[in-house]
């Protein structure tokens, strides 16, 4: 089977011949799988096609295929693939996939925020001891803002991780 390799130099990201690539990255994609267009120009020349016939085209995948390529969608456009599998095939595995991974931005950035809150709270109290506080004291307080600031991050990178590249 032959195979064209196509790169994506645009900022967002594009669908061609069925297959998502993300900004910046490239794929081969079968030639019949190509859009008429795409077979003789060169690959940078690749029109993109509107958001809905994108996410149509996810959808044609298996879930196996399917799966990997969810977090790479923003919000946005899960909700919009969720209604369209819904219409359409309305496969459970695709469907409760979906939910869960915007269930699981939603919930961590919220854990951010609470994160957040529990980091300023502990830096006001380290900046609240006295000189005269007793070394303990001071200790804890430190160890509470190093904590917070560990949560933080953790909290962030796994919220990049689940969440599509940035821009």
């Amino acid at each position: 089977m032959s195979v064209k390799y196509v790169e994506n130099p645009t900022a967002q990201t594009i669908f061609v011949g069925g297959k998502m690539i993300p900004p910046g990255e490239g794929r081969e994609i079968p030639i019949h799988l190509l859009p008429s267009a795409a077979s003789s120009a060169p690959a940078a020349d690749v029109e993109q096609p509107d958001a809905a016939s994108e996410l149509a085209k996810l959808l044609e995948l298996s879930i196996k295929a399917l799966l990997p390529e969810l977090h790479l969608l923003d919000d946005e456009q899960l909700r919009a693939l969720d209604a369209l599998e819904q219409s359409a095939a309305g496969r459970k595995g695709v469907t409760s996939a979906i939910q869960e991974l915007l269930l699981e931005r939603g919930d961590t950035q919220l854990q951010i925020a609470t994160a957040g809150e529990a980091l300023e709270a502990a830096r006001a109290k380290l900046a609240a001891l006295t000189a005269d506080a007793p070394e303990v004291e001071r200790f804890d307080a430190d160890t509470a803002v190093s904590e917070a600031e560990g949560d933080l991050a953790r909290l962030r990178q796994h919220l990049a991780d689940i969440s599509p590249p940035a821009a």
